[in-house]
């Protein structure tokens, strides 16, 4: 029997660190979530505390009926072909902006929350707001309701104020 070194230990419980920039996918299905399953249900196990308010079981329902008029759909995070996070949103266009929140905020799900791999939930977060500018500009109002304080995407937006990227 061959025992590894401490160090080696440490390095097999440390986070991963992403390689490269996350990459989007917009789905307005959970069809997606049948061939992933494996992978989603991974992210599930690392948040115990999102899993029920991310599960499809739950999303499906709110897909099926999306609160006030919000249009359903899921931002995938990937690293090459890899999932690495998601974050359910309803998305709502109005006159003079669009509206993007988390889905199932302040609408029954107790708490909502971008769901990112051990290690990349700074790199979801900063993508995820990457991409809420390139899609609608300077046009949208973000909210995050039922997101916990300790979320990444809190960071994420302080980050992109700092940055001047968005005003969020």
């Amino acid at each position: 029997m061959s025992v590894l070194p401490a160090a080696s230990l440490a390095a097999l419980a440390a986070p991963a660190v992403p390689t490269a920039a996350l990459a989007i996918e917009l789905r307005h299905d959970l069809e997606w979530m049948g061939a992933e399953a494996a992978a989603v249900e991974g992210l599930l196990a690392g948040r115990p505390s999102l899993a029920v308010f991310l599960s499809r079981a739950w999303l499906t329902g709110l897909f099926a009926e999306p609160p006030g008029g919000q249009q359903p759909a899921i931002v995938l995070l990937r690293e090459g072909r890899t999932l690495r996070g998601l974050v359910p949103v309803g998305i709502e266009r109005r006159r003079a902006h669009v509206r993007v929140a988390l889905l199932g905020g302040g609408a029954g799900s107790d708490r909502t929350d971008l769901l990112a791999a051990r290690g990349y939930e700074a790199a979801g977060a900063d993508a995820f707001l990457g991409w809420l500018h390139e899609a609608f500009g300077a046009r949208f109002v973000l909210e995050l309701r039922d997101v916990p304080a300790e979320s990444a995407l809190w960071g994420g937006v302080h980050r992109a104020n700092a940055e001047r990227r968005s005003r969020l």
